[in-house]
């Protein structure tokens, strides 16, 4: 097996050409045609990763390290902060919250 350096690879791809027409229908059809057995293909795997989900496989089997874990704290001080948020939003409705109104 003979390798080239690349001087030569260079100079191959000089040689490369279309010929002595240029023809934009031939290419725009090569290009159509790609863009539509891409689409085609997305679609047949879209269909099949469908069936794959509604047959109740797993598409991806749950590592060790990724189980639901719930921590109590956590959970504590999200329902905290949504309460302070309520009492908040309790405030600005009754009007006890002191706003400064810019328009008056």
């Amino acid at each position: 097996m003979k390798l080239h350096t690349t001087s030569e690879a260079i100079q191959g791809l000089r040689n490369i050409h279309y010929g002595s027409q240029l023809r934009p229908m031939r290419d725009w059809f090569v290009l159509i045609i790609i863009a539509i057995m891409l689409l085609g293909f997305g679609a047949v795997w879209n269909v099949l990763e469908f069936n794959h989900i509604i047959t109740g496989k797993i598409v991806a089997p749950p590592s060790a390290s990724h189980r639901n874990v719930l921590n109590g704290m956590a959970i504590q001080k999200v329902r905290d902060i949504f309460t302070a948020r309520a009492k908040r939003q309790l405030k600005y409705e009754s009007k006890d919250y002191p706003l400064a109104d810019p328009s008056k």
